[in-house]
Protein backbone atom coordinates (compact mmCIF):
# COMPACT_ATOMS: atom_id res chain seq x y z
CA UNK A 1 0.00 0.00 0.00
CA UNK A 2 1.38 3.94 -1.00
CA UNK A 3 -0.77 5.32 2.89
CA UNK A 4 -4.13 5.42 1.19
CA UNK A 5 -7.04 5.12 3.47
CA UNK A 6 -9.86 3.51 1.65
CA UNK A 7 -13.38 4.69 2.69
CA UNK A 8 -16.34 2.42 1.97
CA UNK A 9 -19.82 4.60 0.53
CA UNK A 10 -21.13 4.17 3.90
CA UNK A 11 -18.77 6.00 6.00
CA UNK A 12 -19.08 9.39 3.09
CA UNK A 13 -20.69 12.25 4.56
CA UNK A 14 -23.30 13.58 2.74
CA UNK A 15 -25.86 12.29 0.62
CA UNK A 16 -23.91 9.56 -1.31
CA UNK A 17 -25.95 6.22 -1.28
CA UNK A 18 -25.09 2.50 -1.44
CA UNK A 19 -25.98 0.77 -4.49
CA UNK A 20 -25.30 -3.02 -2.53
CA UNK A 21 -27.92 -5.43 -1.53
CA UNK A 22 -29.38 -2.94 1.29
CA UNK A 23 -30.97 -0.42 -1.79
CA UNK A 24 -32.55 -3.21 -3.13
CA UNK A 25 -34.46 -4.21 0.13
CA UNK A 26 -35.83 -0.44 0.67
CA UNK A 27 -37.94 -0.86 -2.56
CA UNK A 28 -40.20 -3.53 -0.39
CA UNK A 29 -43.23 -2.46 1.66
CA UNK A 30 -43.46 -3.82 5.51
CA UNK A 31 -46.69 -5.79 5.78
CA UNK A 32 -48.02 -2.70 7.40
CA UNK A 33 -47.22 -0.78 4.96
CA UNK A 34 -49.21 -2.93 1.97
CA UNK A 35 -51.97 -3.27 4.08
CA UNK A 36 -52.30 0.72 4.41
CA UNK A 37 -51.96 0.86 1.00
CA UNK A 38 -54.31 -2.04 0.03
CA UNK A 39 -57.13 -0.56 2.79
CA UNK A 40 -56.63 3.14 1.26
CA UNK A 41 -57.70 1.65 -1.89
CA UNK A 42 -60.62 -0.59 -1.34
CA UNK A 43 -61.99 2.26 1.38
CA UNK A 44 -64.89 2.08 3.30
CA UNK A 45 -68.17 0.92 2.49
CA UNK A 46 -69.47 4.66 2.90
CA UNK A 47 -67.11 5.85 0.03
CA UNK A 48 -67.66 2.89 -1.85
CA UNK A 49 -71.30 3.88 -1.83
CA UNK A 50 -70.67 7.77 -2.82
CA UNK A 51 -69.03 6.70 -5.52
CA UNK A 52 -71.62 4.72 -6.83
CA UNK A 53 -74.06 7.26 -6.42
CA UNK A 54 -71.26 9.96 -8.11
CA UNK A 55 -71.41 7.95 -10.69
CA UNK A 56 -74.75 7.48 -11.21
CA UNK A 57 -75.62 11.12 -11.42
CA UNK A 58 -72.67 11.81 -13.90
CA UNK A 59 -74.43 9.39 -16.24
CA UNK A 60 -77.48 10.62 -15.73
CA UNK A 61 -76.76 14.10 -16.16
CA UNK A 62 -74.45 12.70 -19.65
CA UNK A 63 -77.93 10.92 -20.75
CA UNK A 64 -80.15 14.09 -19.66
CA UNK A 65 -77.72 16.08 -22.10
CA UNK A 66 -77.84 13.37 -25.11
CA UNK A 67 -81.82 13.14 -25.07
CA UNK A 68 -81.82 17.23 -25.15
CA UNK A 69 -79.64 17.63 -28.09
CA UNK A 70 -81.42 14.65 -29.36
CA UNK A 71 -84.70 16.52 -29.07
CA UNK A 72 -83.70 19.91 -30.44
CA UNK A 73 -82.52 17.65 -33.23
CA UNK A 74 -85.73 15.96 -34.03
CA UNK A 75 -87.67 19.19 -33.63
CA UNK A 76 -85.92 21.18 -36.17
CA UNK A 77 -85.57 18.57 -38.51
CA UNK A 78 -89.48 18.32 -38.28
CA UNK A 79 -89.66 22.48 -38.87
CA UNK A 80 -90.55 23.14 -35.29
CA UNK A 81 -88.45 25.54 -32.80
CA UNK A 82 -87.81 24.14 -29.64
CA UNK A 83 -90.36 24.62 -26.65
CA UNK A 84 -90.10 27.31 -24.28
CA UNK A 85 -91.05 26.12 -20.81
Amino acid sequence: MTGQLEIGVSQLPGPFVSLGQDSMMSHHKTPREQAESHFSKVGSPATARERAFEERDVMKAVQDEKTQRLREARLARDGQGPKRP
